[in-house]
């Protein structure tokens, strides 16, 4: 990489880049990704956003970082879907340091997730990435104003490691298909060994209340159901699938009396790790993370691999762990039941399906299909599974 700027590779199929920005090559101006026009998303690379960040690492960054920029790539979007995720090479200044990777977290528009919160997600790497213990990229360097790049963005640690790959899944093709049930089974207690440590944390010492939400007249948990009505109502202006109805019924009959809140991960499943013999070795994505209950996290493990093997009809990989042992083995590590496991297993459901519908509606205003032609809102795997998963109640 010395001696020359990698260029910067970007997959426009994915929502990752229905980003709300639209670079020019005087600057960089906003606009809504509602509005945006999906025919211009293959723009010129944004040499003038790479030439401020460059100078900057020359003459303003803290001096631990201060250098030269190598290389600012966005990682494969085979996957994830976050949107404003670069890998950057720098070459120090301070010659005891040498050449070293760092990733670059931005928000200069929409990640594609309506339930993302950017400064939640640096809460948790500030935090959490202190702890030797957690598989947590730490933050180095971190930038509010939004005056160098058009948006706040931060600076972590580079962690090696492989996802478990989105597309196409996991439960198809790739390293995780390819691995024998025992390599999958120390996956799946790898994550769990890692959600244990997590939920076990003393969130209210570590200052995490920051991510309590605040309206003290109801519970954590039926907050966030109703912010997550709200984007569902939105993007299907109020018109509600069937299934969509019946389960937010359920939820509200079904609401926890008591609540048992720790810090969650919120995107909680192997596409979000980094992973190395299979074994977790950075946590990544904590945009939707907060403080909810050990069973969140798990419901949505579990339900993502649902997603994309029973609702799709194809087979489960063996070794991964199924609902019984998942939540065997997370007990038997945490030394305690799940609480309300039932309830947060439709509850993670109907959050991945609100969020998949807000995105597939903002594709198919730009004319475009999100998981393909054969799936609208109301069918998709996401959609099947949690028809299947209420059926069960």
């Amino acid at each position: 990489m010395e001696g020359s700027l990698t260029s910067w590779r970007i997959d426009y199929r994915l929502p990752i880049l229905l980003m709300a920005e639209n670079y020019h090559d005087e600057g960089c101006t906003m606009v809504d990704s509602r509005s945006f026009d999906v025919e211009k998303l293959e723009k010129p690379s944004p040499d003038a956003l790479i030439a401020r960040f460059k100078n900057w690492l020359v003459d303003e960054a803290p001096h631990p970082l201060r250098g030269e920029l190598l290389s600012f790539e966005s990682p494969s979007a085979a996957s994830g879907r976050s949107g404003d995720t670069y890998i950057i090479c720098i070459a120090h200044s301070d010659k005891s340091r040498g050449q070293r990777q760092y990733v670059l977290r931005a928000e200069l528009g929409s990640t594609g997730c309506p339930d993302a919160n950017f400064d939640n997600m640096l809460t948790a790497h500030r935090i959490l990435g202190k702890d030797d213990g957690l598989a947590v990229p730490g933050v180095v360097y971190n930038e509010s104003t939004g005056d160098l790049l058009g948006g706040p963005f931060f600076i972590m640690e580079f962690c090696e490691g492989v996802a478990a790959p989105d597309s196409p899944p996991f439960s198809t093709a790739g390293w995780l298909f390819e691995a024998t049930p025992e390599q999958r089974q120390s996956l799946c207690r790898s994550g769990i060994e890692f959600l244990v440590k997590l939920h076990q944390l003393d969130w209210r010492a570590l200052g995490l209340e920051t991510l309590l939400r605040r309206d003290s007249e109801s519970s954590q948990t039926e907050q966030h159901l109703t912010s997550l009505i709200d984007i569902y109502d939105r993007a299907l202006d109020g018109k509600r699938h069937e299934v969509g109805a019946a389960t937010i019924d359920w939820l509200y009959a079904n609401l926890p009396a008591v609540e048992n809140l720790c810090m969650t991960w919120g995107d909680c499943r192997p596409g979000n790790g980094l992973w190395q013999e299979f074994r977790l070795s950075a946590a990544l994505d904590w945009e939707m993370c907060g403080i909810s209950e050990p069973g969140a996290d798990i419901g949505l493990w579990l339900f993502s691999e649902s997603a994309v093997t029973d609702a799709l009809e194809i087979p489960r990989l063996e070794g991964m762990m199924m609902r019984e042992e998942f939540l065997e083995e997370y007990e038997k590590r945490a030394g305690a039941s799940v609480p309300n496991f039932d309830f947060f297993e439709i509850f993670s459901a109907f959050r991945t399906y609100v969020i998949v519908t807000d995105m597939m509606k903002m594709y198919e205003h730009h004319g475009q299909d999100f998981l393909g032609p054969s799936f609208d809102t109301s069918n998709s795997p996401y959609a099947t599974t949690m028809q299947t998963l209420l059926s069960r109640q």
